[in-house]
């Protein structure tokens, strides 16, 4: 036998003749490809239709959660999401991808919850429904290079997926998507930045694959790129992308480093060339800032947290993250982790931690696949979890896109022990699919539970209080939310109490300053609030200056809360409650032209706002301006309709409009008003000697 006709393993290389097979023939012999997700299309439907199923039913609570925490700032109280054009207004941002579809939300339903949490569900599932595509893909790589191994084809360039099981893949995705740990970064809705990375990260990786096992490599090169690239402007926890798709290349694709640069060297580049988003955006500057305007939450300036302090905490989180992972109850939004001492714990959860980390970088030489998942999960972790200070130690949401390395081990795990100990392929089968429903239906039932407490925001933070009753933000928190509801004086006792755990927490005297002038005590108030102001100045947006003017002026400081408007409204020009403020300040310094301006602005940004047209009309009645006046104050009254009316406000502007009548001559038209006045609130003295009643009358 001729040496062209013989290979080193002694097998007989193809001959000439089937090398020149007719194109009819080679069409036949080729793999077909996949339409849709990987292998025969009707797997890879079926299998995302039970992933959004199952992922709908887990979530399907989640729709009425409240915005908390964050979300007020970067949702409800973000002018730059108020408009999509023009696209430099996102550009500012480090997060530009999250920002606009924040603000796609609003173009859409405003404000609305509903529609925000449709959005990060959909997220979800198309992470979930990428993930499955992504396992089993790589199942056939890894196939692939087994059977190359031992010689009984070449490897690549084409993976045929119609032989891969579906199971372990739909098993992993279902897992990943029920899981109760994952509810923050779905529910929480500005933690769309983190499931918007998450399908990102896990686009590059599933892309990468593609571009080496099939045709349209260029597009599918294009396509890890652009996501990374996406990825990146959503949250720099992607800064791993690139190193991960690199290793994940070596691990399943390419047989050395050398094919790697030389088949895929484009490929690379441009991933690594997605770093660049970040310094772009401003995010390799804020890691390194030392000082700055806003509150430094992030990177090595970070106030009274250093890179040690953080480093040697995060073992011990890392492994409260695992055990999350497999024993899922005990969550909170905020933990308000403590820095660890240095001591035998810290030393012991170190050495755990390290000890996993060094086991996963061996067993790349052992078992590729595992050392790939175990460093993955490290290098996914290391932006949050290593040397770089975060105000916050701790976040559920950090294990989104890890735990899906702990998933994967665990099934193919228990996998290859079923295969170890029961032989017989039903019964087998009939276990693991018993095993996977229970705890599919475990884990749905907790994420259901979970995503409960999101609707109610009160009970979610006496959750966290009952959890972590020594950490002064969640007493904050709730605090606020019993203010919102109308609990004024037990939103006291637990703002009191956050300050108590922390003096010098800015927010919770900032809040307690606006209970107490709720609560009628407005010399309290503006005392809390100045003191916040005097703790954090660049902390507070324009609601605490609103605030704090309306306490000013409560006590009859006219010309310091007139100031306190001012400010509010240079840090927030459309704001039509500071600007009527803004009016009655004036009104009281007796500048009333100035007085009528700023009324008249409020009603432009808000023309039914009728408190505004009630003020504008004592103002023009100051300006004997009467017939404006008695305009204004019908149009105050208009303005109620279709809303629910505050008696005492409609009562005061009937009476208003009476006396302003009685000046001008009217008064058959000032008893009407008068009569009106009476029968919202009956004892009104004002409107009684109106109608020539002696005394207070009955209660309503």
């Amino acid at each position: 036998m001729s040496r062209r006709n013989a290979t080193k393993g002694g097998r007989p290389s193809r001959s000439r003749e089937s090398s020149q097979t007719s194109p009819e023939i080679r069409r036949e012999a080729e793999p077909r490809t996949s339409a849709g997700f990987d292998g025969a299309p009707w797997r890879g439907r079926i299998g995302c239709l039970l992933i959004a199923a199952a992922t709908i039913v887990a979530y399907s609570n989640s729709f009425s959660g409240e915005f908390i925490v964050d979300d007020t700032l970067s949702i409800v109280q973000n002018r730059a999401i108020r408009s999509l054009w023009p696209l430099t207004e996102y550009l500012v941002s480090s997060r530009p991808l999250v920002d606009y579809s924040l603000g796609i939300n609003y173009a859409l339903h405003g404000l609305e919850r509903e529609g925000y949490h449709v959005v990060n569900l959909a997220i979800h599932i198309l992470a979930a429904c990428t993930l499955f595509a992504l396992v089993r893909r790589t199942q056939a790589l890894h196939a692939n290079r087994i059977s190359a191994a031992k010689g009984s084809h070449d490897r690549l360039p084409n993976v045929e997926l119609r032989d891969t099981p579906v199971a372990p893949a739909l098993i992993i995705a279902l897992l990943w998507a029920v899981h109760p740990l994952q509810t923050q970064a779905v529910t929480y809705i500005i933690q769309r930045s983190e499931s918007l990375m998450g399908l990102c990260y896990l686009l590059v990786l599933y892309c990468v694959a593609r571009s080496a096992t099939g045709p349209h490599a260029g597009l599918w090169r294009m396509g890890a790129i652009t996501a990374g690239a996406a990825g990146m402007a959503s949250k720099a926890v992607m800064v791993s992308a690139p190193i991960v798709a690199l290793l994940y290349d070596r691990v399943f694709i390419a047989s050395s480093f050398r094919e790697l640069i030389r088949k895929r060297w484009s490929l690379h580049v441009g991933l690594a060339a997605t770093w660049s988003v970040l310094a772009i955006f401003g995010v390799v500057g804020g890691i390194f800032a030392r000082e700055q305007a806003d509150p430094i939450t992030v990177g090595f300036g970070t106030p009274g947290l250093t890179a040690w302090e953080y480093l040697r905490t995060q073992p011990e989180i890392l492994i409260h993250y695992l055990r999350l992972s497999f024993i899922p109850v005990g969550q909170c939004i905020d933990y308000g982790w403590p820095v660890a001492g240095v001591g035998p714990r810290m030393v012991l959860c170190g050495a755990l931690v390290a000890g996993l980390l060094l086991g996963s970088v061996r067993a790349l030489k052992r078992r590729p696949w595992v050392g790939f998942i175990g460093v993955a999960f490290f290098l996914i972790l290391a932006p949050t979890s290593s040397i770089v200070p975060i105000r916050d130690l701790a976040f559920e949401h950090r294990m989104y896109l890890p735990l899906a390395g702990v998933i994967v081990l665990v099934v193919l795990g228990i996998g290859a022990l079923l295969h170890r100990i029961i032989t017989p392929d039903i019964p087998r089968r009939l276990l693991a699919g018993g095993a996977t429903l229970a705890a599919v239906l475990v884990l749905a039932a907790l994420t259901y539970r979970r995503n409960a407490l999101y609707g109610d925001v009160i009970a979610l933070w006496r959750d966290n209080v009952a959890r972590t009753p020594n950490h002064p933000r969640p007493h904050n928190a709730l605090g606020f939310a019993l203010l919102q509801s109308g609990g004024v004086p037990e939103s006291i006792s637990e703002f009191d109490e956050a300050i108590r755990l922390d003096p010098s927490y800015a927010g919770a005297w900032a809040n307690l300053g606006v209970a107490r002038l709720k609560q009628g005590d407005a010399s309290a108030a503006v005392e809390r609030m100045e003191k916040a102001l005097a703790l954090s100045p660049y902390e507070f947006d324009a609601e605490l200056y609103y605030y704090l003017g309306s306490a000013l002026f409560e006590t009859g400081q006219f010309e310091p809360a007139r100031e306190r408007f001012g400010q509010a409204l240079q840090m927030r020009p459309v704001y039509p409650e500071a600007l009527c403020s803004l009016g009655n300040a004036l009104r009281a310094l007796g500048r009333l032209a100035e007085a009528e301006a700023a009324l008249q602005a409020s009603l432009r940004d808000a023309p039914n706002y009728a408190v505004a047209w009630a003020n504008l009309g004592v103002v023009l009645s100051d300006l004997n301006r009467l017939d404006e006046a008695v305009r204004a104050y019908e149009r105050a009254l208009k303005s109620q309709v279709g809303s629910e009316p505050d008696p005492a406000f409609t009562a005061q502007v009937y009476v208003r409009l009476g006396r302003l009548q009685e000046r001008m001559g009217r008064p058959d038209e000032a008893r009407r008003n008068f009569a009106a006045a009476l029968k919202i609130a009956p004892g009104d003295l004002e409107a009684r000697k109106g109608m020539g009643l002696e005394g207070a009358g009955p209660s309503p």
